[in-house]
């Protein structure tokens, strides 16, 4: 046995795996994206496309975007609906339920009790609960 090699029952130490940290701040998968796209095109298509034909003045955008507002809000609702309905997720947060359908996850939100706010009473030397006026509960002075 060579003192040099190394033993064959000796395991190498484990090292953990990196963790994947998704830094994209977007809440939509690569197929929400497109639905999305595909919600917005229409809409901008379309006032463009009525600006393009009005004569050269000064209109009120919002009246421009408002016939084109419904139809792009039922492309993306509509394809999110669809998306779903063949399982494919358009949130990162999307969970698959019992059944094998696609839902929303929903949040669990936990309650965390603020702890007491404490200060230093100078007349009392000591550290004491500070009350909503900001006075010492054992003298009464101001902290």
């Amino acid at each position: 046995m060579n003192p040099y090699e190394p033993d064959a029952r000796a395991k190498e130490p484990f090292e953990p795996k990196p963790q994947v940290v998704n830094h994209d701040p977007n809440p939509y998968t690569v197929a929400g994206k497109l639905v999305l796209v595909a919600a917005i095109l229409p809409l901008i298509a379309g006032v463009l496309g009525t600006l393009s034909y009005l004569p050269t003045s000064r209109y009120n955008l919002v009246m421009l975007c408002m016939p084109f507002v419904l139809p792009a809000a039922v492309v993306f609702l509509g394809g999110c609906a669809i998306c779903r309905a063949f399982g494919i997720r358009i949130r990162k947060d999307d969970v698959v339920n019992e059944d094998g359908r696609i839902e929303l996850a929903k949040p669990e939100y936990v309650s965390v009790a603020n702890p007491p706010k404490t200060g230093y009473c100078r007349d009392c030397a000591s550290e004491v609960e500070i009350e909503d006026d900001y006075r010492c509960p054992k003298c009464g002075w101001p902290l």
